[in-house]
């Protein structure tokens, strides 16, 4: 599988930081900003890991251009950081960004009036991005959530046999494979 370079995730990042710093004034909610010592007190929380070398530069770079803008850096384990974030979400004392993965979680998020939505703000961003990619940070049509990297595509395998025999052409659409699963139901 094809990772992506530091330099794509670098860009990637540069788009995303200043689009989203400049929403963090935005609000939504109860939720503070963040705890993060500099003027603005804006924090991010990420995964440790590969990346993270990359997020540092990144962010790094944005708070030496922006000095009364600056991100404090939190890095967490894979294993305690989805509880994390729930914790402080929850406890209203969440971060100002935070990398993480979209689904189910996100939409209590919203319920709870945890997260901003960024539906009209972030425009830029999801020009450059596939539409299907793009809506896994939308909950009822509004965005809440940016993809930034580390897009996985997912391949389906048939069998070719199984498919002459009911005489059903592979499907190029959803639509058209969920019509083939009721055939072979």
């Amino acid at each position: 599988m094809m990772q992506p370079t530091r330099r794509a995730t670098l860009a990637g990042l540069g788009l995303t930081i200043p689009a989203l710093a400049g929403l963090s004034a935005c609000g939504g909610g109860t939720q503070p900003s963040g705890g993060g010592g500099s003027p603005s007190s804006l924090s991010v929380w990420a995964l440790t890991g590969a990346k993270q070398d990359t997020y540092e530069e990144s962010f790094n770079a944005w708070n030496e251009a922006n000095p009364d803008n600056e991100f404090a850096m939190e890095f967490f384990a894979n294993d305690s950081y989805k509880e994390k974030i729930r914790t402080a979400i929850g406890s209203g004392n969440a971060p100002t960004l935070v990398f993480n993965w979209a689904g189910g979680t996100l939409s209590d998020y919203v319920a709870n009036e945890s997260v901003v939505d960024l539906t009209g703000k972030v425009d830029d961003i999801l020009s450059r991005t596939i539409e299907s990619i793009a809506t896994v940070g939308q909950v009822d049509g509004a965005q809440y959530g940016v993809p930034n990297n580390d897009t996985q595509p997912v391949i389906l395998y048939y069998n070719t046999a199984l498919f002459e025999e009911h005489s059903v052409t592979p499907p190029t659409t959803w639509d058209e494979l969920m019509t083939a699963v009721e055939t072979f139901s």
